[in-house]
């Protein structure tokens, strides 16, 4: 896979299914969407109090939309 000469290497899609990287390879990951645009709000100085809240929404909305057993 570490080859100098680009003519050389393999590809990136043979370096997914090499036996070295594949035991990682999660097609779902790989494919994922884009993740969502930077929120700009994170730059200006918080109260701890702010912070502590949107840390808590974005747990809540992790929980949401990661949740493998199907309740809320």
């Amino acid at each position: 896979m570490l080859v100098i000469d680009p003519e050389q290497r393999i590809s990136v899609d043979d370096a997914l299914r090499h036996p070295y990287v594949n035991v990682w390879f999660d097609e779902a990951e790989v494919f994922a969407p884009p993740p969502r645009s930077y929120d700009h709000r994170l730059d200006i100085e918080q109260p701890v109090d702010a912070w502590k809240e949107m840390i808590f929404h974005e747990l809540q909305d992790y929980a949401r939309t990661h949740d493998i057993y199907g309740s809320v």
